[in-house]
């Protein structure tokens, strides 16, 4: 099905109006469900969109699993990622920078990710949900 991008993305600033109106109004539970609103906004546009960092990263050889990821814009220029990243076999440190070579490339190429701090993993007993709640 096409996606009307013009819509879905009037709807995203819709929510973030109401988001203001609620801040405003000091009325924070309103305010942080049109937050929680709008981030369901932005991930159904992502993904309608085919934008799926997870994706282009397990599509580098040898990585099993990305968890514990976090991704925030620092300023207009420097958006910053962290993650754990799970392999499939046991890897020699110098395999590992190679990795995270290939991991920056797709990170600032494709997504326009200019810093990133990678933490390699191979067993380890831990959540391995993409986002953890704490």
């Amino acid at each position: 099905e096409r996606r009307n991008i013009g819509e879905m993305l009037m709807l995203i600033v819709t929510e973030l109006s109401e988001a203001m109106e609620s801040y405003r109004k000091s009325d924070k539970k309103n305010f942080n469900e049109e937050i929680a609103d709008t981030f369901i906004r932005l991930f159904d546009l992502s993904g309608g969109l085919d934008i799926d960092i997870e994706k282009e990263i397990l599509q580098v050889e040898g990585i099993k699993n990305i968890h514990h990821v976090h991704l925030w814009q620092l300023n207009d220029h420097d958006c910053h990622f962290e993650a754990h990243i799970q392999f499939k076999q046991d890897i020699r440190l110098s395999e590992f920078d190679q990795k995270c070579q290939q991991v920056e490339r797709i990170l600032k190429e494709k997504f326009h990710i200019s810093h990133s701090n990678l933490q390699p993993e191979f067993f380890r007993d831990d959540h391995k949900e993409i986002i953890i709640q704490d």
